[in-house]
């Protein structure tokens, strides 16, 4: 097993590389839970309280808008 130090920009580098081959699972993994919460949240339509529905809905869509933008969109800002 070889050990080797490396330099701090090597390390920058590295670390660059990797969050861009994982962007696309990090930021679809979020997307993923995101919608899974919009679908189970049809489970208020069946309560007698179904505004509950509509309260969590609008409080989870939100959360999409910066998902789907760093998801299309390369720059580092959206990032």
């Amino acid at each position: 097993m070889k050990c080797e130090f490396l330099d701090l920009a090597q390390l920058r580098g590295a670390v660059e590389d990797f969050f861009w081959r994982q962007r696309p699972y990090y930021y679809g993994a979020v997307l993923a839970c995101i919608l899974l919460a919009l679908v189970a949240n049809l489970a208020f339509l069946k309560t007698a309280n179904a505004w509950l529905f509509v309260q969590e809905n609008v409080a989870s869509l939100p959360m999409l808008i910066p998902t789907i933008l760093a998801l299309v969109s390369r720059a580092r800002w959206a990032q």
